[in-house]
């Protein structure tokens, strides 16, 4: 179920960065929520939630980094410009796991 959540994480940043579509947001913001649940439901910690979405965090921006080098995307501009939407992107995912693990 990971492995599905992880799949629809990817496929809604991928949506998010390239049509800028903020509604995206909302969706990382529930995929968040669904990461807390499903770590709830194998028993780990908040911590252990928190180290598993980190995990999946650092393959899904190297290969983010990866498609747009391979898009020839290589200036400063446009890297910084990656940068911040994934970390708005990622954050918004963070923040909805920790908050919906408060609520439980």
């Amino acid at each position: 179920q990971f492995r599905d959540a992880g799949r629809q994480l990817l496929t809604t940043l991928v949506r998010y960065l390239g049509e800028e579509d903020d509604g995206a947001l909302e969706d990382a913001a529930e995929l968040g929520r669904v990461y807390n649940r499903l770590g709830l439901r194998s028993s780990l910690s908040l911590a252990e939630r928190v180290r598993v979405f980190l995990l999946f965090n650092t393959s899904l921006y190297q290969s983010m980094i990866d498609h747009y080098r391979s898009s020839g995307q290589r200036g400063a501009g446009q890297w910084a410009a990656l940068h911040a939407r994934m970390q708005d992107f990622t954050n918004a995912v963070l923040l909805a796991l920790v908050s919906d693990a408060e609520e439980k």
